[in-house]
């Protein structure tokens, strides 16, 4: 299991780029839950939004720090998270890398996670080291069903490549993991990890850790504020043909 990416961007990191890696994991922190989930055929991807994040200064920050899953392939995609023009320049390039590879449309490369997991790894390990550029601020959740057994590998803002069974990052991340407990979700179908999932937000969302502080009206009673509702982004990459 693995939550947040400042650990990963902290031990991967060297020399003077540490400040600016952590800084740029930081803002992946700081950025919507994004979330990848094994399961036996398949692995679900989630980015989840407040309700409110639709006028105003929420959504000027909506559009600096998103999440946003892209479809690669029919079995291959990709879920960036953090800064929005970091995660889309990374998209653009993870397409670049598949079609340079020569990779069908149909996603039956099995090897495709794999490699464009590796380059995009090594572009953004050199965005960060270099005295000229900036880290990307941004953290990429491959999903790959097109062999027997399914795959989700994270690549941190720093660089680092790893494969997860379960991965959550941003806000009420720890909770995700925490509500999760100790299921093996790699047991599961994917509509059973769906359903499972649909269950811990909605275990999150009912946490009154998550809710904005209820305001008294004007009868004394607690109001909810309807923007602690979570809207979710989800794509189910699985190895069935329907």
């Amino acid at each position: 299991r693995g939550r947040g990416a400042v650990a990963a961007a902290r031990t991967f990191s060297a020399g003077g780029g540490l400040a600016a890696l952590e800084e740029a994991a930081k803002l992946v922190d700081a950025g919507p839950l994004c979330a990848g989930v094994r399961c036996r055929d398949g692995v679900v991807l989630l980015t989840a939004r407040s309700a409110g994040e639709g006028t105003g200064l929420v959504l000027r920050r909506a559009s600096l720090v998103n999440g946003k899953i892209h479809p690669l392939a029919r079995r291959l995609a990709l879920l960036t998270t953090g800064r929005a023009s970091d995660g889309q320049s990374l998209a653009a390039q993870a397409q670049e890398i598949l079609a340079k590879r020569g990779s069908s449309a149909a996603g039956e490369d099995r090897e495709a996670h794999a490699h464009v997991a590796r380059r995009l790894a090594a572009r953004m390990h050199e965005a960060g080291m270099g005295e000229t550029s900036r880290p990307y601020s941004s953290a990429c959740l491959l999903a790959s069903a097109a062999d027997e057994v399914p795959r989700l590998v994270v690549v941190d803002p720093g660089g680092h490549a790893q494969a997860y069974d379960t991965f959550a990052c941003g806000l009420f991340s720890d909770e995700f993991i925490e509500a999760l407990g100790e299921r093996d979700t790699t047991k599961l179908s994917v509509q059973e990890g769906l359903k499972l999932i649909t269950d811990v937000i909605a275990e999150i969302t009912r946490d009154a850790e998550i809710a904005e502080p209820r305001k008294e009206t004007k009868e004394g009673s607690a109001a909810e504020d309807p923007s602690s509702k979570l809207h979710l982004q989800i794509a189910v990459v699985s190895s069935s043909e329907r």
